[in-house]
């Protein structure tokens, strides 16, 4: 059997700058402190052994915010959060680092402005995954459902928006 490797094989965009993001900001802190760590708010990525290398490097994961001190560093992991999570880190003191994927961080503009502008939001995607999660981070409370496209009901009356998550 031969096997071939796609072209383009590899981390999307932007997974691959989120670990960018990551190693240059866990590098330029242990350059003050060879001890030093970076957080990252849940796994940065869908990836164990990436996961687990990085976390050789300094780059760790967590899954609370408690712990969080002043002058710690943060990635936002390329999932995005809502706005909670920045919110509690600005109030903590902690040197956040957002590596958001850029067509994540749109689909989090394009979701406020809708729900700014009063429109019904349809978040369609599992409601575990952090990326919806993180975009319904971006609406008002209460927090807007989440659905898989199988339990999706055909809206009624007003128009809205809906978002889906870019994985």
């Amino acid at each position: 059997m031969e096997i071939l490797l796609a072209k383009n094989a590899g981390f999307c965009f932007g997974v691959r700058r989120a670990v960018e993001t990551a190693k240059s900001a866990v590098k330029e802190k242990r350059s003050k402190d060879p001890g030093a760590v970076v957080y990252t708010y849940g796994e940065l990525i869908h990836n164990r052994t990436v996961v687990e290398e990085l976390r050789k490097e300094g780059i760790v994961p967590i899954d609370s915010l408690e712990s969080i001190k002043e002058g710690d560093s943060v990635v936002i992991r390329s999932h995005g959060v809502g706005e909670r999570v920045y919110d509690i880190l600005r109030a903590r003191g902690a040197n956040m680092i957002d590596a958001t994927c850029p067509f994540v961080a749109n689909i989090h503009r394009i979701v406020n402005a809708a729900y700014a502008g009063g429109e019904r939001v349809f978040i369609v995607g599992d409601k575990n995954h952090p990326e919806p999660i993180g975009i319904n981070g971006f609406s008002p409370p209460p927090p807007q459902s989440i659905a898989p496209t199988d339990d999706l009901e055909t809206p009624k009356g007003k128009e809205g928006t809906s978002a889906a998550p870019t994985t």
